[in-house]
């Protein structure tokens, strides 16, 4: 945070990498530091966390998606368990909850209106009509299990089709947090764009440009990469990794990590 503070002039365009939790903690950052300039939170999905609703790890008990009728869905049909399984558990298991049909087409936020989405979603919070989380909280405890029963190739599967909207539905901003990105939205101040295509300086050295994959390009003096950890080891900078993957101490596991018996 300091260096953010005492680097950024507040009437600077900014663009943040990320569109998470810590993208959400730097917007944070710059807007109590009084910053004036427009903020653009820039992401490959384009996705705000959903905001976290009251006491989201107690009162539910699931019906569908559970560890027992995973077990039972192998045993009668005798082949594995499925990221497609596991996605109608899930929608099963939500529609239970909500008590009505889910228009899922509506709930994919890929590179959608993030500002309607999260007005929606502040509403949902405050009136608790919001399943989805006390569903993948409840699920804490059989998550790793499910996940190991899935082969490597529907690991990666999930990587790719469900991974962003597990995250922005199971790790939430604060209602707090939710409405400051709102307020900042209103007035302009705040925009989220997905679909990234890379970011790179100027050749003068003095800015940076984020292309993005519909030919648009961001110029803006400063860039914060709130992007996260790499889940790649090969994309991992610390010096402890690189050693032990030269050593073929570690190997690195197909969807992400490391093989870890």
């Amino acid at each position: 945070a300091p260096r953010m503070t005492e680097k950024i002039d507040r009437d600077q365009s900014v663009v943040v990498l990320g569109s998470g939790l810590s993208a959400i903690d730097a917007v944070m950052t710059l807007l109590d530091d009084g910053h004036c300039g427009h903020i653009n939170l820039v992401s490959k999905e384009g996705m705000l966390p959903r905001v976290e609703i009251s006491v989201p790890e107690t009162g539910y008990d699931r019906q569908h998606l559970t560890l027992e009728n995973v077990h039972r869905l192998i045993r009668e049909r005798r082949s594995a368990f499925s990221v497609v399984d596991l996605f109608r558990l899930f929608r099963l298991e939500a529609e239970t909850a909500a008590g009505r049909a889910i228009d899922w087409q509506a709930e994919d936020r890929y590179d959608g209106d993030a500002e309607a989405a999260l007005l929606r979603d502040i509403a949902a919070a405050e009136s608790g009509d919001e399943p989805f989380q006390r569903i993948l909280t409840a699920t804490r405890h059989d998550s790793t299990a499910i996940w190991n029963l899935l082969r490597p190739a529907d690991q990666k599967r999930f990587g790719r089709w469900l991974a962003p909207h597990f995250a922005a539905a199971r790790f939430v901003t604060p209602m707090v947090n939710a409405r400051r990105l709102a307020d900042a939205m209103m007035r302009g101040l705040l925009s989220v764009r997905g679909r990234v295509d890379e970011t790179v300086a100027s050749e003068t050295g003095t800015g940076f440009t984020v292309r993005l994959e519909n030919g648009d390009t961001l110029e803006v003096p400063v860039v914060v990469n709130a992007t996260g950890q790499a889940t790649a080891l090969d994309e991992m900078k610390e010096t402890l990794v690189k050693d032990l993957l030269a050593k073929d101490w570690l190997q690195p596991h197909p969807v992400g990590g490391a093989i870890a018996h």
